[in-house]
Formats: C-alpha cells, structure tokens, sequence
C-alpha cells in the first residue's frame, strides 16, 4: 500500500501541496482549540463559559450548508485559498483583543473556525478527484487521514506546552501564520478544475442538491443512514468511558488520557488500514467493517480489566477512519464533481446532529443505567447496523458505473 500512496503523491506534487496546506491548518487549529478554552477560564474564572467555546465552533459548523454551494461554483483551490486567509485574519482579531476585551470576539472566532473548518474539509475532498486517478482516491484519503489523527495526538499537548511556556498571545500567533503559510502554498499552485456549477436555480433548491444526491444513490444512501444510526449512540462512549475508569478499572479520572493516546494511536493505523481495505473491497463495505470494529472495541471496553479496554480502545480508533475514509472514496466516486463540495458538506452536517445528541442522551444514560448494560446496549446496536449495511452493499448498484450514472441523476438537480 505504501509504495501506491507514494506513487500518487509523486505523481503530482500539487496533491503533496493541497494536503500539505490542509496538515499545516490542522496542525494550528488543533493547538488553538484547547488552548482558547483554556484562556477564556483563566480570564473569567467561569468553566461553562469556556465550554461555551465549543459550542460556537458547533455553530459555525452547523450553518455551512447554507454556504456550502459557493464550494461548487466558485474554484475550490480559491475557495481554500481564501478560507485560510480569512481564518487568519480572523485569528489576528482574536490576538489583539482576546477574552478580556469581550466574549463576544471569542466567541465570534470560534464560530468563525468551525465554519472555515467544514468549507475547507468540503472544498478539499471535492478537489482531490481533480488531482488523484480514481484508483488511488482511497489510498490518498486513507493517508490524509491518517496523518490528520497523527497531528490530532500531537498538537494539543503541543498547544498547552506553549501556553505555559510563553503564553496564549504565543500560539495565537503560530496558529495565525499556519494558515497564512498555507495560503501562500495554495497560491503557487495551479490546478485545471472541473467546471462548477453555473449560476442557477432557487437558493433553497441549490443548498439541498447534496442532501438530495445523498437520499437518491443507493449506495450513499445506505453508507448515510448507517453512520447516522452509528453517530446517533456512539456519542453514549463519550460519557461511559468515566465510569469505565472509576468504576470498572478502579483507576483515577486522569487514565482516560492513556485510554485517549490508545484510541489516537489506532485512529493513525486505521486511516492506512481503511486504503488497504479499499484495494479488496468496496467502500460501503469498509464503513461496514469500521462498524463492526467499532461496535466489537465498544464489548470490550465494558470487560473491567486494563488490556481488553486499552485494545478495545484501539480498535475504536481503528473503526472511525474506516468510516470517514469508506464515506468519504464513496461519494468521491457516486458524485458528479459540481454537487461534490455540497454533498460532503451535507453527509458532513448528517452526522454532527446526530453525534451531539447522542453525546447529551449519553450524560443522562450514565445516571440511571449500569455502565456495562449501556456499552453491551451500544456495542449490539452497532452490530446490527454493521450487519445491515454489509448486506445491503453486497446487493447495491455500486460499481465504477456509478459515477456516470450519478452525473446523469446530480443533473436533474
């Protein structure tokens, strides 16, 4: 598999160059994220304000269908051109002013931030099949992936270390010339571009054309409906786990960190062992493998002792980007290339809702059930849906077909 990535990559440095801007953004996001949570608790004293900062970036994240056509009429190397600019201008505001000069700021920031992350993870897996053979599309996103979860372990420790070291005001600014580098990286580079969109159609009618896409390909559809039914109790994990340390391990609040680092881990094996996955068998089927890893990591965590849940762990990590990769190769190639920025857009928006109220039904399941009756209850559900999904894709119309065909239906839109 290595060997075939490499191939790609150095088949056309500008693929290295888009990625390369996309790890550079991430890397800064990822410092800053935890970071300003941090500042603005420092500043106010008050926990749920900074918990307030994440909920701004939900926000700017959950209005992105509303612009998301833009991705597909205008250049999307301009698009992420731009995002990174205005990012940066944005993160410059946050420098000279900060949380004491008004929470508002902050959290207009934040917003600003989960808005400009969804438009450039949009915009940029809408351009990769400009760049990649349809061969190598899985490899490549497998990798990106991969690296992005490597970058996910390293950088919020990277960001806290600086924090204490020389302060907020310092990884605002090294989060600021991470996108304005990325921009300028993006700027050197030209791509021939698929023809956008033309300028047409009711507002609504173009904001819903990915959503409606998702609902008319089978295969899409089934990949959808089974990650929204998995985002819809995985969220219970996120709560779960505290009883799982105190409880089942008998250990202190702080073991999730370890338990963190392990899922991190498996997340950078997964994203390789999703492109591998995709050279024997086809994406709905590898959404529905990451299902079945996810829901048999889920089992194992709830066994009270240390290594099924370190391994149970792992292999959650694993799960999750054998579905982001399987979704993401899968709409790359049941998607005409003017509706794919707003159908990554819309599978994106599909299974955020989803995940926070799963996250919220998990609080409250914590306070009346027994731990291991919920994780057995989650981990069962995921089964069944794994299950589904595998079925399901041995008889869908997926097939290298499929992409004319989706051209032919993404037309009627």
């Amino acid at each position: 598999m290595q060997p075939n990535i490499l191939r790609a990559l150095s088949a056309d440095k500008r693929i290295l160059t888009v990625l390369a801007a996309e790890w550079l953004s991430t890397f800064g996001d990822q410092m800053l994220f935890i970071v300003v949570a941090l500042w603005v608790r420092q500043t106010t004293g008050s926990a749920s304000r900074a918990g307030l900062t994440f909920f701004a970036m939900a926000v700017g994240g959950a209005i992105t269908p509303l612009v998301a056509f833009r991705i597909d009429r205008w250049r999307r190397l301009s698009v992420l051109r731009w995002t990174n600019i205005l990012t940066a201008v944005a993160v410059a505001s946050l420098g000279l002013a900060g949380p004491r000069h008004g929470l508002w700021l902050v959290y207009a920031v934040m917003a600003a931030y989960g808005l400009s992350g969804a438009v450039s993870g949009s915009a940029s897996g809408a351009l990769l099949p400009d760049l990649v053979p349809r061969a190598d599309l899985g490899r490549v996103n497998g990798m990106n992936t991969s690296v992005s979860q490597a970058i996910r372990i390293v950088a919020p420790p990277a960001g806290a270390g600086v924090l204490v070291w020389a302060g907020a005001h310092a990884v605002v600014m090294i989060d600021f010339l991470t996108f304005v580098v990325a921009a300028v990286m993006l700027s050197f580079t030209k791509i021939e571009e698929s023809p956008g969109e033309p300028e047409a159609g009711r507002y609504w009618h173009t904001v819903l054309a990915g959503a409606r896409h998702l609902r008319r390909q089978h295969s899409l559809r089934d990949i959808t409906a089974a990650c929204v039914a998995t985002m819809l109790v995985v969220g219970f994990l996120e709560t779960l786990i505290f009883p799982v340390v105190t409880d089942g391990l008998h250990r202190p609040v702080s073991f999730i960190g370890v338990l963190s680092a392990a899922q991190g881990a498996g997340a950078v094996i997964g994203g390789l062992a999703a492109a591998a996955f995709l050279d024997r068998l086809r994406p709905p089927s590898v959404v529905a493998l990451g299902i079945a890893f996810l829901g048999t990591g889920t089992a194992l965590v709830a066994i009270p002792s240390i290594t099924p849940v370190i391994f149970g762990m792992v292999l959650t990590g694993v799960a999750i980007p054998c579905l982001s990769v399987g979704a993401a190769t899968a709409i790359q190639h049941e998607t005409p290339d003017f509706l794919l920025g707003r159908t990554f857009t819309a599978f994106s928006f599909a299974l955020n809702t989803p995940s926070a109220i799963s996250i919220a039904l998990g609080a409250e399941a914590a306070a009346v059930l027994d731990y291991r009756l919920a994780i057995a209850s989650v981990a069962a559900l995921l089964g069944a849906v794994a299950t589904s999904l595998l079925f399901r894709s041995a008889s869908s119309d997926f097939d290298e077909a499929g992409h004319e065909e989706s051209i032919r239906v993404g037309s009627t839109n």
